[in-house]
């Protein structure tokens, strides 16, 4: 098992029109089987198919060792597989996953994981191991391999390897346990974030967190920020003016309840190679305050 040597880049964003912040045959299956006399289609489970091993439960997570299975969790919590499975009070079955190794998707080109609508509100352990060398988009464009069942994509606003973590402070439906939802011990790696709409909100780990983020290292990793048709401006009513309060993550929930950016340690300080076309200021900040950068993620 590798062990994370967590490198930062630190700064902030404003509108911008182009940004490149540097820091330092997969198969879809469904159910067409068709074996009784009315020629009927019958219904299968095929999570074997998506991921290593297990079944999503606290007991046996489902196992991600390989790029193919990251690319199911990111298009499967696009499509609500996982949020749709409710217990009889209403609230989210919560999803369990967790790395068995380390994953290089060098060439591959993945939506967030979760949005708006769908957040991500299971736990995901990486044990150590690093995700590494894939691209994160929310353009439709770039999804040149993507599921047959995929026959539409609309972009998510909130972008990172994960978009929404927890649900959103305006999100009065969403129901799930707050004490399970997490993402921690993993490192990130080498990894693309492409936004391209109009309004965005964006970070290397995740766009938005209202929910526990601890040990998480990132390197070598950059956020692009490119609306063809202009400037790209913050998201209205999300809880910040910026398109991304620290590079680490897009924006934190913190209030009287609940303050998960109470740790964000700086490592290491490096900016480099920043590209900018823009007529508003582009401010850098040294501390991982309000609208500065943060380094490791740590918030519980």
């Amino acid at each position: 098992m590798k062990k994370i040597a967590p490198i930062f880049l630190l700064g902030g964003l404003a509108v911008m029109t182009t940004a490149s912040i540097v820091v330092g045959s997969l198969a879809w299956f469904s159910a067409k089987a068709r074996i009784t006399d009315t020629n009927d289609p019958i219904a299968a489970v095929t999570n074997g198919a998506y991921f290593a091993y297990g079944n999503g439960t606290a007991e046996r997570p489902y196992g991600i060792t390989k790029p193919r299975h990251l690319y199911n969790l990111a298009w499967l919590q696009y499509l609500n597989y996982f949020n749709k499975n409710v217990d009889d009070s209403g609230q989210i079955i919560p999803t369990y996953f967790e790395l068995g190794s380390d994953v290089d998707g060098e060439g591959m080109i993945i939506p967030p994981i979760g949005n708006e609508s769908h957040p991500f509100v299971g736990n995901f352990d990486g044990q150590g191991f690093v995700i590494s060398n894939f691209v994160i988009s929310n353009n439709a464009s770039d999804f040149v391999v993507k599921p047959s069942a995929i026959t539409s994509y609309t972009p998510t606003e909130i972008v990172g390897l994960f978009s929404v973590v927890g649900k959103l402070a305006s999100d009065t439906t969403t129901s799930y346990d707050t004490t399970i939802n997490a993402i921690y011990d993993t490192g990130i790696s080498n990894l693309e974030i492409r936004t391209s709409t109009a309004h965005t909100l964006v970070g290397v780990v995740a766009g938005y967190v209202n929910g526990p983020v601890t040990n998480v290292a990132v390197a070598n990793s950059s956020i692009n920020v490119n609306y063809a048709s202009g400037n790209t401006a913050a998201i209205s009513d999300i809880g910040t003016s910026n398109l991304s309060d620290f590079s680490i993550v897009g924006f934190c929930v913190s209030n009287d309840t609940v303050h998960y950016k109470s740790t964000i340690q700086k490592v290491d300080e490096t900016i480099y190679d920043i590209n900018i076309t823009n007529v508003n200021p582009f401010v850098i900040q040294d501390a991982g305050e309000e609208a500065g950068w943060g380094g490791s993620v740590n918030m519980l």
